[in-house]
């Protein structure tokens, strides 16, 4: 789950989910003279550890026994001196699993590296349906020419790695990758290890690791997986992009499955899982391989049913930031997916209890559909909480869905009505507009990334680009990525926890109702090129002010307070009744309901001039059931976009949108629901903004 959607073509799901793993600091100071190695200082008050650079110290000094290099070509010094033949820069390793299967990982030297201190170890990671990097370039390239040594993992089921694709299981997927740091520590002599007092108490060692990773969507994932588990604390700094906070929200937000992306991930786990094994002559492999079973049948399921499994929520929240870091919710044992080696109930071997700090630049598309604004500023709460330098900037790119109406073509019938419609001139609703630049007001994610390790693993002086994100988050507002706003994090415009209310200073702006209800299930269906239902939203005096000036924005994530109720009289009584009994099981045929069950998709729309309506990002949210005796809190996703002079702001309603093809209510007794409430937008009447530099 990287790049692979960077572009906006076809629904071409084996290319389209193979490529989705391309790659996409506080300055220390000096610690007191001594004549320990790596000594370390710790501020007692704030946390921060004070690292002497001089005295970094190569091999693992916590016990030379444990540097016991399985293969005497592995060693990369003789003495004091680097080896300079009878060794590849770059190379294959394959180790056998706890669980039995073949882990695989490449291995690239950095260029030029001092055996007395060492270097810094980055851990790479693919995009889902991908594979590791065998060659030289690209973000590994300039690491290693940096002098840092990268290894890059087929993650378990792709690649040369064997076993089912768990989706980053900390049963799986995670004991694998602290076997690969446990390898990578007793056969490589070329690491960087520092003295870390802080660390001491905790895993009982004077030494620690020099490491960090980096990695796109799922292969930002396991960045947050290895630190959340691994009782050595051995990643110091992680740099994910576009990956996720909870699993549950990224695949059923709001109990609405997201069809399009539930079904691409189904087939881009199978094909990247199985094609390679089969191409290679390893048959055994490739037909036990894919998706594991209760993860395919989970999300299968919920596509055909229209409802995401219950028992299976507990599952994927396991393999979530969010089941370590939302203590507040606790950890049940799931009631769906059994143990593929052991058989019987799924296991939790990890505690659920806060991760430890660390320096983190999280990286996040702002127009990403899979994984969006919401999940990077979840992460960011989470883990800036615990006292790391935790630092986060968007950009124009990420898992960006095609948009052509011949793209639609896999659904049955709706590329010839998305067709059809556009000929005759109607507003057909997009999946998503091409993505852009990675980058943030001219300044890459690459170079970015590279900058905050130069930063926090080598001690080199603090780019003033990066070191602006320290207490800003960069939010990208247009699709050249040429134009940004600083956002002070302190006062993000953003709810504390997920479907609350911003602070009461953000003004709650009316909705207008609309004349009529809007149109939603099967007769939003077949009205699917028609105009969204437009609910306009008034400004406040100061906010129109700061729009005639150029100087208003949305930067932040909205939250609307809906009343949405049946266009009859009352709604139906039993609604209730009829939700529980059916929270566990499909419905009837392919989930059918009886005037219970509406599903609108709402969103932030801009109107320029008169042009028509657009949805800011792309951005839509799906909201499920009746607001009842209280307006429904809805946390939409986050945007950013600099507000013209002549703009106008509203909230728009979808029956059906294609971004969640198959998620549309299958209420035969419900064609429309009315809609009335509030918006709270996140808009900064005196914004920072910053450009890109000339020639970026």
């Amino acid at each position: 789950m990287n790049r692979f959607i960077r572009t906006a073509s076809s629904l071409a799901v084996v290319s389209f989910l193979a490529a989705c793993g391309a790659e996409n600091l506080n300055n220390p100071t000096t610690a007191a003279s001594s004549d320990r190695i790596g000594v370390s200082e710790v501020n007692e008050n704030t946390g921060n550890v004070t690292i002497d650079p001089s005295l970094r110290v190569a091999g693992n000094p916590n016990d030379v026994n444990k540097l016991s290099p399985s293969d005497a070509s592995l060693r990369a010094c003789t003495g004091d001196k680097p080896r300079t033949t009878g060794k590849p820069e770059s190379f294959q390793k394959t180790l056998l699993s706890a669980s039995g299967k073949t882990i695989s990982f490449q291995i690239f030297e950095p260029k030029n590296f001092d055996c007395k201190k060492g270097s810094p170890l980055v851990l790479h990671g693919h995009g889902f349906g991908g594979a590791r990097q065998t060659s030289n370039d690209g973000l590994i390239g300039r690491l290693v020419a940096a002098g840092y040594g990268v290894i890059s993992i087929d993650q378990r089921g792709f690649g040369d790695s064997t076993g089912t694709v768990r989706v980053l299981d900390p049963e799986f997927e995670g004991k694998d990758l602290l076997q690969i740091m446990d390898w990578a520590e007793a056969n490589l002599d070329w690491l960087a290890y520092d003295e870390r007092k802080d660390l001491q108490p905790v895993t009982g060692q004077q030494f620690n690791l020099v490491a960090g990773a980096i990695g796109g969507s799922y292969g930002g994932g396991y960045q947050l997986l290895i630190h959340n588990i691994d009782a050595k604390r051995r990643l110091d700094v992680l740099a994910p992009d576009i990956t996720w906070n909870d699993l549950r929200y990224s695949l059923n937000p709001g109990n609405v499955v997201k069809t399009d992306w539930d079904l691409l991930l189904v087939a881009g786990g199978e094909s990247g899982g199985i094609q390679p094994k089969l191409q290679a002559g390893n048959f055994q492999e490739g037909l036990m391989g894919g998706l594991d079973p209760a993860i395919r049948e989970t999300l299968v399921r919920g596509a055909t049913s229209n409802a995401f499994p219950a028992g299976a929520k507990e599952f994927f929240r396991y393999h979530s930031p969010d089941y370590f870091c939302n203590l507040d919710e606790k950890a049940t044992v799931p009631t769906f997916g059994v143990d593929p080696i052991f058989g019987g109930q799924t296991k939790f071997s990890f505690e659920q209890k806060k991760p430890a700090r660390v320096d983190i630049l999280f990286t996040q598309g702002i127009r990403d559909t899979l994984f969006n604004f919401n999940e990077a500023w979840r992460n960011v709460q989470c883990y800036k909480a615990l006292g790391g330098d935790v630092r986060l900037m968007t950009h124009e790119s990420g898992h960006i869905l095609p948009v052509s109406p011949s793209a639609a073509a896999g659904a049955p019938g709706l590329g010839q009505l998305m067709a059809e419609g556009a000929k005759q001139g109607f507003n057909v609703p997009k999946f998503q507009e091409p993505a852009g630049p990675q980058s943030c007001a001219g300044h890459s994610v690459a170079d970015a990334t590279v900058a905050f390790f130069e930063e926090k693993l080598q001690f080199k002086a603090a780019d003033p680009l990066v070191a602006r994100y320290k207490d800003k988050a960069c939010m990208s507002l247009t699709a050249d990525a040429k134009e940004a706003v600083l956002v002070p994090v302190s006062k993000f415009l953003g709810p504390a926890k997920r479907d609350t209310a911003l602070a009461a200073t953000v003004p709650a702006l009316k909705v207008t109702p609309g004349s009529t209800p809007a149109p939603q299930g099967f007769a939003a269906v077949a009205a699917a090129v028609v105009n969204p239902t437009v609910l306009p939203i008034e400004l406040t005096a100061d906010l129109k002010a700061a729009r005639t000036g150029g100087k208003l924005v949305l930067a932040g994530i909205p939250v609307a307070q809906l009343n949405i109720a049946s266009p009859a009289p009352a709604a139906n009584p039993t609604c209730t009744q009829y939700d529980q009994a059916v929270a566990n099981s499909p419905v009837g045929v392919a989930g059918v309901s009886f005037a219970c069950d509406p599903i609108v998709f709402v969103g932030i729309g801009i109107n320029t001039a008169g042009a028509g309506w657009r949805l800011v990002d792309d951005q839509i949210v799906p909201v499920r059931g009746f607001s009842g005796d209280k307006p429904r809190v809805i946390e939409m996703n986050g945007i950013a976009e600099k507000v013209g002079k002549d703009d106008e702001i509203a909230l728009l309603v979808y029956g059906f949108h294609p971004q969640f093809p198959a998620s549309y209510s299958r209420d035969v007794l419900l064609p429309a629901v009315s809609i009335s409430g509030t918006v709270q937008l996140p808009l900064i009447a005196d914004p920072e903004f910053i450009k890109a530099a000339a020639g970026n």
